[in-house]
């Protein structure tokens, strides 16, 4: 019962960090490297004050206790990292380019992928009613994409095509963001794996604290090519600031929703 309440949590704070991001891109426009990078720092921060408290032990930002850890560990830890940090961007970069409906349906889809990673490369088990449930879940998600798919339904074809029309109108890299949406679910997929794969070796804060850390370095080294101001700030306040207020608080709302889930 605990896990499931975790996970119902999970799927409300991941839900209002898609919904979060795509009311800000819409209203304020601020630039997407500033939603990962102040969602890493949330992540970081908090895990590093979660450990802390757990006396855990982050002497050279954590790297004492890392290469204490075996080989195989670190391995792991490093590549939960890189999924976890490319599964956020892939899924950010669906939800600019997709409809939030459809964006958000795509990336569920992620839990398909995950059971067929899951059984291929972790031996997990799946049962009858979790086959089924997942697998109309999935058919839901080509029948948002593709109604045309399900034309034996007798829907509507005219209304079909003006959805589609209206679709590829307001969203000209359509079929962009499909392909960043399945890269995601691949890599959502991965990240569980590995999240799975480290278990209880080390304490839950390092999990998270080691993949936020190196998803702040990989922000902050991305804003030194595509906002090289956001390190002067003596340009605060001014229109050569790649923040205004709005921005800096629609950011700091998204990351608080992407580091709650």
């Amino acid at each position: 019962m605990c896990g499931l309440a975790w996970g119902l949590l999970y799927g409300l704070t991941r839900g209002g960090s898609y919904a979060a991001q795509k009311i800000s891109v819409d209203l304020c426009h601020p630039q997407m490297v500033f939603f990962v990078l102040f969602r890493s720092v949330m992540i970081t921060f908090c895990s590093y004050l979660s450990g802390k408290y757990a006396s855990i032990d982050f002497s050279g930002f954590g790297m004492v206790t890392f290469y204490s850890l075996p080989r195989q560990t670190q391995g792991t830890i490093l590549q939960r990292c890189f999924f976890g940090f490319t599964s956020y961007l892939m899924a950010m970069l669906c939800v600019s380019y997709l409809p939030l409906s459809i964006s958000a349906s795509i990336l569920n889809a992620a839990v398909f992928m995950t059971c067929v990673c899951g059984y291929f490369l972790a031996g997990e088990h799946v049962s009858c009613h979790q086959l089924v449930a997942i697998t109309g879940g999935f058919a839901g998600v080509v029948l948002l994409l593709n109604p045309q798919f399900f034309n034996g339904l007798h829907m509507n074809e005219l209304a079909l095509k003006l959805r589609a029309s209206h679709d590829r109108e307001m969203y000209p890299h359509f079929y962009l963001g499909l392909v960043f949406g399945f890269l995601f679910a691949i890599c959502s997929a991965m990240k569980f794996i590995t999240i799975r794969a480290i278990g209880d070796n080390i304490h839950s804060s390092l999990k998270n604290y080691y993949f936020g850390l190196l998803s702040t370095l990989a922000a902050l080294i991305a804003c030194v090519f595509v906002a090289p101001n956001f390190f002067k700030p003596w340009l605060i306040g001014t229109p050569e600031y790649p923040l205004d207020k709005a921005q800096f608080y629609s950011s700091l709302i998204v990351g608080f929703f992407g580091w709650t889930s």
